[in-house]
């Protein structure tokens, strides 16, 4: 087997040099499945948090840890997966890129890391707090 040089997925030209390093020929095909990595700490987030968003940046760690959001950097919290549809529209969120924004499930993506969004906010108790990787 030849060996494939590296290559950047950065680079405009990659699907043409990805190609070209495995040998895909002409009509053939490369599907790609990435995971959408689950929760791991067992827990079932709540199913309806509509009452809750105006209440979250004043709760406690421990009471975000049992809604089922997740720790992203020391600051940031992370919503849970089953949140994506309930999320007021044009509520404030942070994303885990430090772009902050109004929240619209038609424009936002519902991926997902180890159960949760990549999006999410900085409650009271964080603030303040250095955030780290």
């Amino acid at each position: 087997m030849p060996m494939i040089k590296n290559l950047s997925m950065d680079d405009p030209d990659f699907a043409e040099k990805f190609k070209a390093a495995i040998g895909l020929k002409e009509g053939q095909a490369v599907q790609f499945i990435t995971p959408q990595f689950e929760r791991t700490d067992g827990l079932v987030p709540v199913a309806n948090p509509h009452g809750l968003f105006s209440l979250l940046h004043a709760m406690p760690e421990e009471a975000l840890l049992k809604l089922g959001m997740l720790p992203w950097d020391g600051q940031l919290w992370l919503f849970p997966y089953e949140w994506f549809n309930a999320i007021p529209k044009g509520f404030p969120v942070q994303c885990i890129s430090g772009e902050c924004s109004k929240w619209d499930a038609e424009t936002h993506e519902d991926d997902r890391r180890s159960g949760v969004l990549a999006y999410g906010i900085v409650p009271e108790f964080a603030k303040g707090r250095v955030p780290h990787d």
